[in-house]
């Protein structure tokens, strides 16, 4: 079994060290910034009086999926014609 002691060598010390501070502190930051995103939308979504897409609808496809029945209901949607 190799020896753990390598991983005590000053020079390796700092750099596994150093990755571990600096993935700690990215996932500190990266946590920050996604709450503080929800916040503000949440704070401007008060503001605004309005509701979220999560609650109308199907999310994004609900006006996708009503423009595309609207067009097909125009009859726009027949392949082979140029325009």
């Amino acid at each position: 079994m190799p020896s753990l002691d390598i991983f005590l060598q000053p020079e390796i010390f700092l750099v596994w060290t150093s990755v571990l501070k600096t993935s700690v502190l990215l996932g500190i930051v990266l946590t920050m910034v996604a709450y503080s995103v929800w916040a503000e939308r949440k704070v401007s979504a008060f503001i605004q009086d309005r509701i979220g897409p999560n609650r109308v609808g199907w999310g994004w496809a609900g006006p996708t999926r009503r423009r595309w029945h609207q067009v097909a209901a125009q009859g726009k949607l027949r392949p082979g014609r140029g325009k």
